[in-house]
């Protein structure tokens, strides 16, 4: 796994779909199976730090199994770690996605994609700028909300690690309110 971290994601994206030729299905599996290894390492380090924790311990006092323990307490808290990681990682696939159909090896050019319209745009950008500037802007707005969502989900990630939230199993609303206590 640590190879596929030695090498730029993006260099290597480019070089796999130049090879593959271009398609919607050989680009999501290339952003894909780049995508592996970092979600290891995040779902790694949080099962480590979580493993040392009180609760993990008292159940490993009680008896419990090690499958129970990872099914019952480590799984539950790591997931919220994982799902700020792919919000995330959905901000950096939509900049990758653009920047190959910008150079012209994303998506096949009967498909629609924001890359290829700013492309498309940057020829008349004397007589119409917009036509490279709004996909541009709209590509910014969906990369900044999907850097925007893991913020708001913060206070139910702070009230979870504190364990006031392992009991509830309720709502976001009902989370986010105890961590303001």
């Amino acid at each position: 796994m640590d190879a596929l971290l030695a090498f730029p994601p993006l260099v290597l994206v480019l070089a796999i779909t130049a090879y593959l030729g271009q398609s919607v299905l050989n680009l999501s599996m290339t952003i894909g199976f780049l995508s592996i290894p970092p979600f290891a390492r995040v779902a790694r380090a949080a099962t480590l730090t979580l493993a040392q924790r009180e609760f993990v311990t008292a159940a490993r006092a009680l008896g419990a199994t090690h499958a129970r323990i990872l099914l019952r307490e480590l799984l539950p808290n790591v997931a919220l770690p994982l799902l700020a990681f792919f919000l995330l990682a959905v901000a950096v696939t939509i900049v990758v996605e653009g920047a190959l159909s910008l150079l012209g090896l994303g998506v096949p050019p009967p498909t629609a994609s924001w890359g290829s319209m700013i492309g498309e745009g940057r020829e008349s950008l004397d007589i119409a700028p917009w036509l490279a500037f709004l996909p541009a802007g709209v590509l910014l707005a969906a990369r900044w909300a999907s850097w925007a969502s893991p913020a708001a989900a913060r206070p139910c990630c702070r009230a979870r690690s504190s364990g006031c939230c392992r009991a509830m199993r309720g709502s976001m609303g009902a989370c986010a309110s105890t961590a303001s206590i």
